[in-house]
């Protein structure tokens, strides 16, 4: 071990091993995930309860390789190997075609454990290696051995360039069961690689434990660590819950910010990023400042300059934290207890996002809660040995509060002004109103307790009872997301709306004669309004499957020989569009309505074959689609359940996806008709009355009946599809589809 030569081969070794263990773990996660999104209805909070469990086992992993160095060097070599064959036992990757979700108990908790029986015990062995690998090369006798944490950086470029390239890369060219198979073969290279570096640097692990000598870390430092990992971990998943609930459910969507994030742990742990390092702590006060202030003015439109700034404000509050973190990393001796610790607050980051928050708050606010969080610690000195060194001086207080007070003066103001303007007027007026007076007091007082002190006016902002032009009336979270209520004074009256996230699924007017009238993309001119009011009726009985339920608007057209079968995932969707007295098209139609709660595709396939006439499917509205309702296996349980001359009506419309490639692709493999129409000019009287602009496909088999064809007259044959577009339960490529 003491040549250069074998000081370069360690080095060389320990820098791949890290990259492939960091690569496999970023790999895994969109694979599993993905695994795991049709079981749950294609749900976007699948995706961050898996973060949380990959964050715990990351934790365990850390806490293993902590343990471990308790141990000799043999006897830690034969306890990985023992970790190492276990986790070969458990390849491949993936769940039982028995294995459901539990819906009677916890989803989450469900979740939990379908993913450790899925990746569980690998993901751990994996997650073990970056404190692993940086001490074994701690142990060797290369010039860079004294301060290892430069392999940090490069675990985390591994990180990123994993999660790039599954979407662009590996998804489109590689089916699930391909991926799977590759990842057990990295995963293989991956213990091979860590067993031999374990060896051969045991030799040196003896001198180099006898010559500890560094005193071990305080309890303020200990959570130091611990809060400077919680607040990045935490608002990376604040700013992916947000901008996909309030801003765009757009796909991928959630890479961005996990990119930020990764990116600044390269920038904190590098030596040749100090003038980016100088930069982000220059600009903190207004990266903490700047997305405060665009949840106060609850800033409509401009999608990607609000995703961007968000973005930028989390890099920069994240390299911050990470800076911080590497400036405080302690000698080599304690280094597992240092990446323990950092695991631990990136886990409860998880936990207060995943587990505490949705419970606790009905909204998004563990976003804006964390960003206060921040104001208070990292404005302070990183390491304060005493907490109370916190708490700002008498003078900061009181400047603190004069810069509240301009910012909330602000309110009176921009009611007198007007705060309803048009939709293009409207944030630019909010942005200025309240943002002048905001920029002016984070350029005043730059000091921590001022910069706190704006940032939590400007959160508060928003609950002064200033009028907009929607009244939320309820507001309900659960696994699926945020759901609420609004109501909008219109010309005709008051209507209600249904949000799910910033996607609108339903409105209804509250008092009759209109409130019997479809609404939104159901309304008599629209495509699905010529289908229910012009082709149906003529068919007497009818047996209807409607996948998505929305507030239940196409139940208006029900006849009474009708029976309604609405198979919807959320309870509280059921709950709001029957039961709560806001919208009534389920109560007031005349056919008979039957629902059915959980996954559609699981529970179709318990219907009796040849039962409907018709299945509408109604779920791609959202941005968050359920690929595992548009497969190719998909259809064909649709077929099997449809009568020979019974059909597909799908609503497609979509602000971010073109998905009528896909489906003609599998209407041509399965040899089906297809038939398409927009319906993007709306009146302005059909405006006033509530429609909507939509899109939407009808397939039936070939040969239609003459009664179909003289319905849907004015509608297009779907284009020829082209056969290797068709996605299936294996294969699917939303980056393809993207408009």
């Amino acid at each position: 071990m003491n040549s250069p030569a074998q000081s370069k081969a360690v080095l060389i070794l320990s820098g791949f091993t890290i990259l492939l263990s960091s690569s496999l773990l970023f790999m895994v996660q969109p694979l599993v995930t993905k695994i795991f999104l049709p079981l749950y209805g294609g749900s976007p909070s699948v995706w961050n309860t898996a973060l949380l469990f990959f964050q715990l086992a990351l934790l365990a992993g850390y806490l293993f390789a902590h343990l471990s160095g308790k141990l000799k060097p043999k006897q830690e070599l034969i306890l990985y190997a023992g970790v190492v064959a276990l986790a070969a036992l458990a390849l491949p990757i993936g769940i039982s075609a028995e294995w459901t979700p539990d819906w009677k108990g916890s989803v989450t908790l469900s979740l939990l454990q379908g993913l450790f029986l899925a990746v569980g015990v690998p993901f751990f062995a994996i997650s073990t290696a970056s404190p692993l690998i940086q001490k074994w090369f701690s142990y060797s006798q290369h010039t860079a051995a004294k301060d290892p944490y430069f392999l940090y950086a490069l675990s985390n470029f591994g990180s990123l360039s994993a999660l790039i390239m599954y979407p662009f890369l590996i998804e489109p060219f590689l089916t699930l069961r391909l991926q799977t198979t590759l990842w057990s073969w990295l995963f293989t290279l991956f213990a091979v690689c860590m067993l031999l570096l374990c060896f051969i640097t045991r030799k040196g692990a003896s001198q180099s434990i006898a010559e500890k000598t560094a005193a071990p870390p305080s309890n303020a430092m200990r959570g130091w660590w611990t809060v400077l990992a919680f607040i990045p971990s935490s608002l990376t998943l604040g700013v992916t819950l947000h901008v996909t609930t309030d801003i765009a459910a757009f796909p991928l969507l959630w890479i961005i910010p996990l990119s930020a994030y990764l990116i600044s742990f390269i920038v904190a742990f590098s030596q040749k990023t100090v003038i980016v390092k100088a930069l982000c702590t220059r600009a903190l006060p207004y990266a903490i400042a700047l997305p405060a202030l665009l949840m106060a003015v609850e800033m409509k439109g401009f999608i990607s300059v609000q995703i961007a700034a968000h973005t930028v404000s989390l890099f920069v509050i994240a390299v911050c934290s990470h800076s911080a973190l590497a400036s405080l990393r302690p000698a080599v001796s304690n280094l597992t207890e240092y990446y323990l610790l950092m695991s631990a607050g990136g886990a409860l980051g998880g936990i207060f996002n995943s587990l505490i928050a949705p419970v606790v708050f009905s909204n998004v606010v563990e976003y804006a809660l964390v960003l206060f969080i921040a104001c208070i610690f990292l404005t302070a000195k990183p390491g304060a040995a005493k907490w109370r060194e916190l708490i700002p001086s008498r003078e900061d207080t009181f400047a603190a509060l004069l810069a509240a007070s301009v910012i909330l003066a602000a309110a009176p103001l921009i009611f007198k002004l007007g705060w309803q303007r048009e939709i293009g007027q409207t944030t630019v007026l909010q942005l200025f109103e309240l943002g002048l007076p905001a920029l002016v007091c984070v350029l005043s007082f730059n000091r921590r307790a001022r910069t706190a002190a704006v940032t939590g006016a400007m959160l508060l902002f928003p609950f002064l009872g200033i009028k907009s032009e929607r009244t939320t009336i309820m507001t309900h979270r659960s696994f699926f997301g945020v759901m609420r209520v609004t109501q909008q004074q219109r010309a005709e009256g008051a209507w209600w709306e249904l949000w799910h996230g910033s996607t609108l699924h339903g409105i209804q007017y509250s008092k009759p004669p209109v409130a019997f009238l479809p609404t939104a993309y159901y309304a008599p001119t629209s495509p699905a309004g010529e289908v229910f009011s012009n082709y149906l009726p003529e068919r007497g009985a009818q047996e209807i499957a409607l996948i998505g339920l929305g507030i239940g608007t196409l139940a208006a057209y029900g006849q009474p020989d009708w029976r309604l079968t609405y198979y919807e995932i959320d309870p509280a969707i059921i709950d709001v569009a029957a039961k709560s007295g806001f919208f009534t098209y389920l109560r007031n139609s005349k056919s008979k309505i039957r629902f059915a709660l959980g996954d559609a595709r699981l529970l179709l396939e318990r219907a009796s074959d040849k039962s409907y006439d018709m299945i509408v499917l109604d779920a791609f509205s959202s941005d968050a689609i359920p690929i595992h309702l548009m497969t190719q296996e998909a259809f064909t349980l649709y077929l099997s359940k449809l009568k020979d001359d019974g059909l597909i009506l799908m609503h497609i419309t979509n602000r971010h996806l073109e998905l009528s490639p896909v489906i003609a692709a599998i209407a041509s493999r399965l040899e089906l008709t297809g038939y398409i129409k927009s319906d993007f000019n709306v009146t302005q009287r059909e405006a006033d009355e509530g429609k909507f602009g939509s899109k939407w496909v009808a397939l039936v088999r070939n040969n239609p009946a003459e009664a179909l064809t003289t319905a849907l007259s004015d509608w297009a044959l779907l284009p020829q599809g082209e056969p290797r577009l068709a996605w299936s339960d294996d294969y699917s490529n939303v980056v393809s589809v993207l408009k």
